[in-house]
């Protein structure tokens, strides 16, 4: 009980520095393509590139962290994408990009399936173990915001000084964040555990598979979790899209530098309060929630693409109040989504319903960004989010009516293959 009180303490400012990369995102398009010359359109491809590679990272980092524990696993990760934004500084070629995805890729498999599995562990068996998970998951979201959106102001008028800084700011917060992962504490693994694994490693990492196998079988034969990673699926896609759509965009309209640091602040302050009000939005539209996003994301790709083949002053400050619901959106939906994939999953098999959501995500995902760099290739930023848009809006209309009848339900309208785990041979 000490030991899960340490990590509930601590997992919130982890996840403040850890969540996802400080001080890059503000720069990272411009870096991309005025430092190192590469289109928007070879950026979301190599993005598409960086999916693909989490799905071959779940086969590594699955068994991985088994074999040494959470903590070990997080110290590891956030090594591993320290190191990948370093062979981003120093790339030369677009294949330097590519290998630099791939060590992020292993980084990242390793923390998604390591951090809300440690989170929800650590949380005391109760009625309200799901509102504690969400309330100190959604803390430690809402500080990263805040972060990102103090840092990404510091990132946009230090990349006017030398765009190479805030590179190497993103690389000290992610070496900060593993240093803080010794704090953790980490009960899936200890010494009698580890020496009886490097003696039978390959025993151990067969029994493994087989038991990985009977519980990827209860996954997918479950249509409430097999729903629910369909739209994970497609809701990932547009936030990735969205983020490289909306920095062409804002560099077709000649935004200048130093205030797109500024605006990512002001968006990352409103993801931030946003993250904060998850409980609101889950009981504001109850089964209706994902729906609300994924409709709003649509008509905020269409409104921008259509207001982006004017650039008057109004039409540009329309477009960046209008991108305040990609963050509104994002904010809450990933400790939501978290949270819906966790009812009624228990420790053995909650790492293993993130790790099928990464799997089927890298496949699916790489395909929808390659389309969208297609897509980029033949047309303008505008047209492009039009185009997209209405595809994704197309895309949600058959997934939601999907989801209706299998997502959402009282406990007792589920079949019990949809919600108790057992070796499905």
């Amino acid at each position: 009980m000490f030991k899960s009180k340490i990590n509930m303490k601590i997992y919130p400012l982890y996840k403040m520095f850890s969540w996802d990369l400080l001080f890059y995102y503000a720069i990272s398009f411009l870096f991309l393509t005025q430092v190192k010359s590469f289109s928007a359109s070879q950026i979301l491809s190599a993005e598409a590139f960086y999916i693909l590679f989490k799905l071959f990272a779940q086969f590594i980092c699955v068994p991985f962290v088994d074999s040494i524990g959470k903590k070990n696993s997080l110290i590891l990760g956030n090594i591993l994408v320290a190191l990948s934004v370093y062979i981003i500084i120093i790339s030369n070629s677009f294949s330097h990009i590519l290998i630099s995805y791939f060590v992020m890729a292993i980084g990242y498999g390793l923390k998604e399936l390591c951090e809300p599995s440690l989170l929800y562990n650590s949380v005391p068996t109760c009625e309200n173990k799901q509102n504690i998970f969400s309330k100190i998951d959604a803390k430690g979201s809402s500080l990263w915001f805040f972060t990102d959106g103090i840092t990404s102001i510091i990132a946009s008028f230090s990349y006017v000084i030398n765009p190479y800084l805030p590179m190497y700011f993103c690389i000290a917060c992610l070496i900060f964040s593993a240093f803080i992962c010794l704090a953790f504490e980490d009960e899936s693994v200890d010494s009698k555990n580890l020496e009886a694994n490097n003696e039978n490693s390959v025993q151990r990492l067969k029994d493994y598979m087989k038991d990985l196998k009977y519980s990827f079988r209860f996954i997918f034969k479950s249509k409430r979790l097999r729903a629910l990673i369909i739209f994970s699926v497609l809701f990932y896609s547009m936030l990735d899209i969205s983020s490289t759509l909306r920095n062409s965009l804002l560099v077709d309209l000649n935004i200048p530098a130093q205030y797109f640091g500024i605006l990512a602040a002001i968006y990352q302050t409103i993801a931030s309060i946003s993250s904060r009000k998850q409980n609101w939005f889950h009981n504001k539209f109850k089964n209706t929630v994902l729906s609300f996003f994924s409709m709003s994301m649509c008509l905020l790709f269409i409104s921008i693409g259509i207001l982006g083949m004017n650039s008057s002053l109004v039409s540009i400050f329309i477009i960046l109040i209008l991108c305040s619901i990609h963050y509104i959106c994002k904010g809450p939906y990933y400790t939501l989504m978290d949270r819906y994939l966790n009812s009624f999953s228990t420790a053995e098999i909650s790492s293993k319903i993130y790790s099928a959501k990464s799997l089927v995500t890298s496949i699916f995902s790489t395909i929808i960004l390659q389309i969208a760099s297609l897509i980029m290739d033949h047309f303008n930023t505008s047209n492009s989010l039009i185009i997209i848009g209405l595809g994704f809006f197309i895309a949600f209309i058959f997934v939601l009516k999907y989801m209706k009848t299998r997502v959402g339900l009282k406990p007792e309208e589920y079949q019990k293959s949809d919600i108790e785990y057992v070796k499905v041979k």
